[in-house]
């Protein structure tokens, strides 16, 4: 008998408990989800969670998996260390850290990535000048900011405890940094149409 080895995010997390998540999120993404079309399952958040592997049976106890608690969890940095992103942006093109500003965010992994692409759109905003007004626009696609920062979290290597995510903000070139690099069949041109993710569970939870 052939056993399939879990993912690391559908890992059960030891001593975390169900009121360690915040249901309403749970309930708005099912809600969203619906209206997409994109979960046709269960539309209870615990019946959901259990579902999609958000949590799971420990003996006769439901818990949050490593996934349901980056995507749902009220303080998910407090029982995944290394969960959110650093941003550090930077005056000049060397990386100077006394000139630099540096941006924790954490929480819930559909807010650190809508604070994270809001604070890229602040760095990559030009202003210009077009007749009498000035125009103020984005020399980066927010849809690039987003794709990169979502693949940075999704493709990142969870057991690389401590280990963050990091956006570096140089005045002309942004890097993104995951712990444990791109997946193997994954090179920076295939990036924003790669389908492979080392976290399956946390992937589906976004795409919902």
């Amino acid at each position: 008998m052939t056993t399939i080895a879990l993912p690391y995010d559908r890992q059960l997390l030891p001593g975390a408990t169900l009121d360690d998540l915040d249901h309403d999120l749970v309930a708005r993404t099912i809600s969203a989800a619906v209206d997409l079309s994109r979960a046709p399952g269960p539309r209870e958040p615990l019946a959901y969670l259990e579902r999609y592997g958000g949590a799971a049976y420990d003996g006769d106890v439901l818990r949050p998996t490593v996934a349901g608690m980056l995507a749902y969890g009220r303080e998910p940095d407090r029982w995944v260390p290394g969960s959110g992103i650093d941003i550090a942006a930077f005056a000049t093109e060397q990386v100077m850290p006394t000139r630099s500003r540096v941006r924790q965010i954490r929480g819930p992994i559909f807010q650190v990535i809508d604070d994270a692409v809001a604070l890229l759109r602040e760095h990559c905003t030009v202003s210009r000048i077009e007749g009498a007004r000035l125009v103020n626009e984005l020399d980066t696609p927010g849809i690039v900011l987003r794709e990169l920062s979502t693949n940075a979290v999704v493709h990142r290597d969870l057991r690389e405890y401590g280990s963050q995510v990091r956006i570096l903000v140089y005045p002309t070139v942004i890097e993104w940094s995951s712990p444990g690099g791109l997946p193997s069949n994954i090179t920076i041109e295939t990036l924003l149409t790669a389908q492979f993710s080392r976290n399956p569970t946390l992937a589906q939870f976004l795409f919902h």
